[in-house]
């Protein structure tokens, strides 16, 4: 049977490696007395320091040394130390093979270590599968089987055998999740399921491919295109209970792995995985979809006062000559009553004209009202994109909300009822207004009309989203926040919680610290020593700060810039690769296995981050080698 690579090679390091750090040594690597006493039966000091090494080795990582393994010097030091030898008397440890076979035989039957045997392998498949459902990698479950064998002083196989159980674990994890969620699909589920694959929207494009073609877009258009596929998922009636008992991370994973297939790839694979994979697609689109219109409802609404705000901003700058030629007539005037009453004169006497001044003052109180505008008293520009979605927007997805948004889910019900009776115009009675805003508010006690009124409660579901006091329980994104939080049980079993569950002891004791600090403040104004200000005519005056950087630095910077070693930004990602292992996260949707093209990968991410596109500097034809390399290595 061919190796299956499911770890890079800094992962089986990590896995493996004899530790170096110091709170690892100080937990597993510490001999007991007992320990000490079984060393020193040993006659030469090459053995002792071997006997114990090997006796380290199997409380962790719980493996065997290997024939010429490089030993940390950390690591040598550290058990040395607690021997009293000298940690190069290892050099001699091991000149005779049968030696490093006899302590080992001899530490099995003392300490009750064995090794993996076949009947080990056996006891740990449903182990294994169980744990493959949980975990979120490879890496991971790896690291909990060595944890287990560690419990049970079972010393490790070789690397490739942890890699083959692994993997083979974690594809009947797979199965079990497939298996569950057909054992909840009945055969009506099943048949809608399936026509994902064989219907098509427009004879060339099937459903399935329609149906996961979806983003948040900017008009009204967009939302109806997407309020189309939620409304054909809603239509599919599969239930989220399917989801129960199957973690959150394998429903997303699953969900990647359909919307990396095409159809044909899709009915390729065998029945049960097609269908569970189809299942998963259709409840999480849903979510997705619904954020998605979301999203593009609040553009809409964004969009809208900005037309407004800039209808605003236009109509005051052409307004700028009338207000300079009011302005200087009413300087004009001024200037005139002035000498009038100089002169004694009444004010018949001074103006002559009482219709210009009629006008003027028209002109001017015009200018004053439009000047003192706000941008919503011009939202009804933007009522007929809200009308072309909304009513299916409302009907489609269903809000929820605490306390506080009662009313706008009021307005919300109430709106829905108006528009399934197709009600346009005026109504014969008073629209509710408490859901609004002051600035809303004000305006729809103005004019109370239905138009107005149902841009209000248009614009308050955006911005309650927003403030998350307003949520969609079908969201992925706009989900109640309670929800995300931390259980009480939970969070009563966390020892580093920032602040108490008492909420009332937590403010007492912020306030006692505030009136702490307020008091030292003012000790330090009264004694005029704040740092770095002072009090000037009863105002905190701050001083400007001194600028801090000597002089000649700019020139010391361009110094040092040229004496920095000229090297390639690829070279520069490939050592901070190895150095964090960032490729090591970039695995496949499918089998989890890490790329085998750590410079293509890198390539791509490069690209990727300074937006170079797929055309500039042969960068299409990179793609197109990862492209066969990652298939060649599938």
């Amino acid at each position: 049977m061919s190796h299956r690579t499911i770890l890079t090679e800094r992962q089986r390091q990590d896995l493996l490696e004899l530790p170096k750090d110091e709170p690892t040594l100080l937990q597993y690597y510490i001999l007991s007395d007992e320990d000490i006493l079984r060393v020193n039966k040993k006659r030469k000091a090459a053995n002792k320091l071997g006997y114990a090494l090997q006796l380290c080795a199997f409380r962790y990582p719980g493996r065997l040394l290997q024939k010429k393994e490089f030993i940390p010097q950390e690591t040598l030091r550290f058990i040395a130390q607690q021997l009293g030898l000298d940690q190069n008397e290892l050099i001699e440890y091991g000149l005779r093979t049968e030696t490093r076979y006899e302590h080992s035989s001899s530490l099995q039957r003392s300490y009750g270590f064995r090794t993996f045997q076949d009947s080990d392998e056996k006891s740990f498949i449903n182990w294994l599968t169980e744990t493959a459902i949980e975990t979120r990698s490879n890496a991971e479950l790896a690291e909990l089987f060595v944890k287990q064998c560690r419990k049970y002083k079972i010393i490790l196989p070789g690397v490739t055998v942890i890699e083959r159980l692994c993997a083979d674990a974690r594809v009947a994890g797979e199965r079990t999740i497939v298996a569950k969620v057909m054992e909840r699909l009945d055969d009506k589920m099943k048949e809608s399921l399936h026509g994902l694959l064989k219907d098509t929207v427009d004879g060339r494009l099937t459903i399935y491919g329609w149906l996961k073609r979806f983003e948040a877009g900017h008009n009204s258009a967009d939302v109806n295109r997407l309020l189309d596929k939620l409304e054909y998922l809603k239509a599919l009636n599969i239930p989220k209970s399917i989801l129960q008992g199957i973690p959150s991370h394998r429903v997303v994973w699953l969900r990647q792995q359909g919307e990396s297939y095409y159809a044909d790839g899709l009915r390729e694979i065998n029945e049960s995985r097609r269908l569970a994979i189809l299942a998963i697609c259709t409840i999480e689109w849903q979510a997705m979809i619904t954020d998605a219109a979301l999203v593009t409802h609040d553009r809409i609404v964004g969009k809208t006062y900005n037309d407004c705000k800039r209808h605003l901003d236009d109509q005051l700058a052409e307004q700028k000559s009338v207000a300079n030629k009011t302005l200087k007539s009413f300087v004009t005037l001024g200037k005139q009553l002035l000498k009038g009453h100089a002169k004694n004169l009444s004010v018949p006497e001074v103006i002559t004209d009482a219709h210009e001044l009629h006008s003027l003052i028209l002109t001017a109180t015009e200018l004053s009202q439009r000047l003192g505008n706000d941008p919503i008293e011009y939202v009804l520009r933007g009522y007929g994109r809200f009308r072309r979605y909304t009513q299916r927007l409302l009907e489609d997805i269903t809000f929820e909300g605490n306390e506080a948004t009662q009313p706008l889910l009021d307005a919300i019900s109430l709106l829905k009822k108006l528009n399934q009776a197709n009600t346009r115009g005026q109504v014969n009675f008073i629209l509710p207004i408490e859901f609004a805003n002051a600035k809303w508010r004000k305006r729809l006690s103005q004019s109370p009309e239905r138009k107005l009124w149902e841009t209000a409660v248009l614009f308050a579901i955006r911005d309650n989203l927003r403030s998350r006091d307003l949520w969609v329980s079908d969201s992925g994104t706009y989900q109640d926040t309670r929800q995300q939080l931390l259980s009480l049980e939970t969070a009563k079993q966390t020892l580093s919680l920032p602040i108490p569950l008492e909420p009332q002891t937590w403010i007492k004791s912020r306030q006692e610290l505030l009136a702490q600090q307020i008091k030292q403040v003012n000790q330090m104004i009264r004694h005029n020593s704040l740092p770095n200000s002072g009090i000037e005519n009863g105002k905190i005056r701050v001083n400007r700060l001194d600028r801090q950087i000597p002089e000649g630095m700019d020139q010391f910077s361009m110094e040092l810039y040229k004496q920095m070693p000229d090297v390639s930004i690829t070279e520069i990602l490939r050592e901070v690769n190895e150095d964090i292992g960032l490729t090591d996260s970039f695995t496949h949707i499918h089998s989890g296995s890490p790329c085998a093209d750590e410079i293509g990968l890198l390539n791509v991410l490069l690209a990727g981050g300074i937006n170079m596109g797929l055309k500039k500097n042969g960068l299409m034809q990179l793609i197109q080698h990862i492209t066969l390399v990652t298939d060649a290595h599938l």
